[in-house]
């Protein structure tokens, strides 16, 4: 669809990733999907799980979000964009932050029940109606946690949040980094970060530049995982510490060691299950320490 970067206007190379076909920018490195193949009501009809042990890692996550976002800015008057059912405004109207709601351009009927009875300000709409909610709710913040990977446009839908927000307003994205150990790792096959639904690929150099392109300052960022108060499985952070060579995100792994289901094996016993939350707890650190996260996030000022 571009034959350009919308980020730096270099000319790309094409390649083929978990098997789609993209194009690689070859300055800055941006990543896109050579069809935007994925119509808007794909979003409206898919199955939403909003199961028990899917909301309780959800809140999970959410918190971590706001606890870590809120050092740097006030999460009051905030719009989350993509906002799903809303797990991350009921955490912020928990923590008693004020003036906040969502946009979401699925009806699934899950996500509204979630939000009705949570009794959140959860509207149906598009990148395209930031504008017009900024300015009837005063909305000083906007969150857009995975969601820039699936515009068709990011540096106009950008443009639209710049241009609608007051001066010292903030921007948060959170979105799968492409240059992620694990991504490199896995010579980019891996099932649950690079997908059909995925249009764009970012790391933190060219995400950094698309902003400041825009006009925005860069005043944070770092990496994070999913439900990061939960200990990495330790086959998970094995590979991402290069001692497992196999890749083990896709869908057609399979281990080539016979009975090495390391979490049955050692549930069996007590005290090894002791050992092994150990063993789970510093592996988990010491990816931490190293930066080998999956996502990564950004704040921007106005």
């Amino acid at each position: 669809m571009y034959k350009k970067c919308i980020i730096c206007d270099s000319l790309p190379d094409e390649l083929v990733l978990n098997n789609l076909p993209m194009k690689k920018c070859r300055q800055c490195g941006l990543i896109w999907r050579k069809s935007f193949d994925m119509p808007i009501q794909h979003y409206a009809e898919k199955d939403r799980d909003l199961s028990q042990g899917k909301q309780e890692r959800r809140l999970s996550n959410c918190k971590d979000r706001a606890k870590t976002f809120r050092k740097y800015i006030n999460l009051n008057n905030l719009c989350d964009v993509g906002c799903g059912e809303g797990m991350f405004l009921k955490v912020l109207q928990d923590f008693g932050y004020k003036n906040v709601m969502g946009i979401e351009p699925s009806n699934s009927d899950k996500y509204a029940e979630f939000a009705k009875e949570n009794r959140l300000n959860v509207q149906k709409g598009t990148i395209k109606d930031v504008g017009s909610v900024i300015n009837r709710h005063n909305i000083r913040t906007i969150t857009m946690f995975h969601v820039i990977e699936h515009l068709e446009n990011p540096l106009e839908s950008l443009k639209i949040v710049y241009g609608n927000l007051t001066p010292g307003s903030c921007i948060v994205i959170e979105t799968p980094n492409m240059a992620a150990y694990s991504l490199r790792k896995s010579n980019y096959k891996h099932d649950y970060l690079i997908y059909p639904e995925h249009f764009f690929y970012f790391n933190e150099s060219n995400l950094k530049t698309l902003l400041e392109k825009i006009g925005f300052n860069i005043i944070a960022r770092g990496k994070r995982d999913f439900n990061p108060k939960s200990n990495l499985n330790i086959r998970e952070s094995l590979f991402r510490l290069g001692l497992l060579r196999k890749n083990i995100h896709t869908k057609d792994y399979k281990s080539t060691i016979k009975g090495d289901d390391l979490d049955s094996f050692w549930s069996k016993n007590l005290l090894i299950g002791k050992i092994k939350g150990i063993i789970r707890f510093i592996l988990t650190k010491i990816v931490i320490i190293l930066g080998r996260q999956d996502i990564m996030w950004i704040i921007a000022k106005k």
